[in-house]
Parts: C-alpha cells; structure tokens; sequence
C-alpha cells in the first residue's frame, strides 16, 4: 500500500458557534448554523485541540490495603480548547458565566464556577474546500486561561470546554466529513 497526499490535510481556517443544549444538530458536513447558535468568531492561529480525558476510576481496598477491586465512575470525557481571537458578547458571557449588559457595556461577575451548559459546533476549513463538522451537543467551560492585559499582548478569553454525554443524542461528540475516513 502507498503513501498518498491526499490522505493528510491541512486546516488553516475555521469558526465556531455556540447554542444551548438542543440547539438544532448538524446532520452532515453542509449544516449551516442558523436560529439558535451564534457565531463565536474564527479562533486563533493555533486553532484548537480536542484532547481525551480518560475516565475517573476508585479504587476499593480491602481491610490491608490491597486494591481488591478498580470502578470506572463514567466514560472520560473530551477537552475542546480554544483561544478567540474576538472579543464578542457570547465569548464574555461563556468566560464568565455571566450575562454582558450592552446598553452599559458591562458585564457584573459574582461567582468564579462556571454553571451554563452549552453546546458547541466547530466547523474546520481545509486548504482542500471540504467543510469539517463536528458537533458538541453538551459541553461546559472547565478551565479558563488568566487574562494579561499590557500593551502587547491580544486579549484573548483562552477557555476549555468539556464534553458531557447528550442524553438526547446519545454522544459526547460526532463528526461529519472526519478528515479522510472516507477514503
């Protein structure tokens, strides 16, 4: 079997959307978000990684303090990270879990926990012109980066989405036109 070009790819653009839980889902690499999701803006140069985070175990020990058996409390879940280049209501109020007032262009933060569930559609544009869907139908942001604010540096809201089970679609994530499967 030979090596072929056409089974890499490089994903130089892209765009995300965020919508509530149940938004309407993608259901092939033509979706195009409309009512219910809005436009998050392009991501940044480093685009955004997916990582795996592996389930939690316990470990019940016996009175001596062997491990006499190991339980998985839930099947992992996936890390969606990203750095918005935009600064836009909807990247604010997912940053803070708080609701941007725009008739005073202020956004009141009383808490540091991050409650709202939302769900997520990355749509990656590769130098080829396919249009890679993937649909998140139930994350929460888990970890943010610190803002710096100086006279260099973008303000960029870095934030990490995890991924929950959908129990209406019955996954943590799918994708539409995965990169090459189809070859």
């Amino acid at each position: 079997m030979a090596n072929s070009a056409d089974n890499t790819a490089i994903v130089p653009d892209g765009i995300l959307y965020l919508g509530a839980v149940g938004a309407a889902a993608p259901t092939s690499s033509a979706f195009t978000p409309s009512t219910g999701w809005t436009e998050l803006g392009y991501y940044s140069e480093d685009g955004y990684s997916l990582t795996p985070n592996t389930p939690s175990e316990t470990d019940l020990k016996g009175h001596n303090g062997d491990i006499v058996q190991t339980t998985s409390e839930d099947n992992g879940s996936w890390g969606l990270q990203f750095g918005p280049i935009e600064t836009k209501k909807q990247i604010v109020e997912a940053y803070f879990d708080a609701t941007v007032d725009l008739a005073t262009a202020s956004v009141e933060v009383t808490k540091a926990s991050v409650e709202t569930y939302r769900s997520i559609i990355a749509i990656a544009l590769p130098k080829d012109g396919r249009r890679i869907v993937k649909h998140f139908p139930k994350v929460r942001v888990s970890d943010r980066d610190g803002l710096t604010f100086n006279r260099n540096t973008l303000i960029l809201y870095g934030m990490t989405f995890k991924t929950y089970l959908d129990a209406t679609t019955g996954y943590q994530f799918k994708v539409f036109d995965p990169l090459y499967l189809n070859s």
